[in-house]
């Protein structure tokens, strides 16, 4: 059996020391500011990209990786004996999955897996996290995918947003709710069902009942039994304090220990902004998810 190579793109959002720890290689997505483009993580951080939100008063815009450097990646790997698995970004979010799969067909069956996320931010870190265990504990490349895929539809991903106007900037929500959202002060809490991005429920007045409503959500999965305890994740664009606050919240229930901290990256930065904070986990068993009504 072949040694097996995990490898993700930029928007994993977790940090480089954590992926360096469980032997993960990351390829950058391409963010593209006034026509130039910047190496994610690379050649231009999160503040940068915030900051150049502000100077031209629109998004910079983001690009997948392109199948030339999927191909020298994997080669890298396949001719020093391994297996590879790429866990790419959502593929109902960027072309990076259907790039990946292109990339694969230059290979032998059985020695490049492409992975389909269905997700985005530190939900994909959450995943790499169970694979690296898989990894360590033996499995075949096709062992560790078969396991993956029943674990990716069960990833939770559920986002506070602190402003309204990066998805107004982006397209993502019409002129008239993002003037009613900041008006009435409504703080949306996106979740992520079966690769898409919706509303799920809108905290009111103040960003910090957006995040109590977060951990209240999480604390009825626990109770139920519904959450894989290996470990969690919080992850914000910049806002360590609402980092904290829900650390200190959900600590409360979960172990310390399992609870992982990081900083979001360039492309959650460039479509939700400052001050995003996501709350990831892994339940045990599938549950539809309310959504707020269009």
């Amino acid at each position: 059996m072949n040694k097996v190579k995990i490898i993700a793109d930029s928007t994993c959002d977790i940090s480089k020391e954590k992926l360096a720890e469980l032997d993960i290689d990351m390829i950058p997505l391409y963010v593209v500011i006034k026509g130039k483009q910047y190496l994610d993580l690379e050649e231009i951080k999160w503040d940068e990209v915030i900051q150049k939100v502000k100077e031209n008063n629109e998004l910079p815009k983001t690009a997948a990786i392109n199948i030339e450097t999927f191909v020298e990646k994997f080669r890298h790997y396949v001719d020093l004996g391994y297996d590879v698995i790429f866990l790419s970004l959502g593929s109902k979010f960027s072309s990076n999955y259907n790039n990946a799969r292109l990339a694969a067909k230059e290979f032998e069956d059985g020695r490049i897996y492409v992975l389909d996320s269905q997700n985005l931010s530190s939900a994909i870190g959450l995943m790499l996290m169970k694979m690296a265990i898989f990894r360590d504990k033996g499995l075949s490349a096709q062992q560790i995918v078969e396991e993956m895929e029943k674990i990716i539809p069960l990833t939770q991903t559920e986002t506070a947003l602190e402003t309204m106007s990066y998805l107004y900037k982006g397209g993502r929500c019409g002129a008239l709710k993002y003037l009613v959202g900041s008006l009435l002060k409504f703080y949306p809490i996106v979740k992520v069902n079966d690769g898409v991005i919706n509303v799920h429920k809108l905290g009111k007045l103040t960003f910090k009942n957006a995040l109590n409503i977060i951990a209240t959500d999480f604390r009825k999965d626990v109770e139920q039994g519904n959450v894989d305890e290996d470990f969690i994740i919080i992850s914000t664009v910049g806002n360590e304090k609402a980092r904290q606050y829900l650390y200190e919240k959900v600590s409360q229930f979960f172990p310390k220990e399992k609870i992982f901290l990081f900083e979001a990256g360039c492309v959650v930065s460039t479509h939700c902004g400052p001050g995003t904070t996501g709350f990831f986990y892994i339940r045990k068993n599938k549950v539809e998810d309310e959504v707020v009504k269009r």
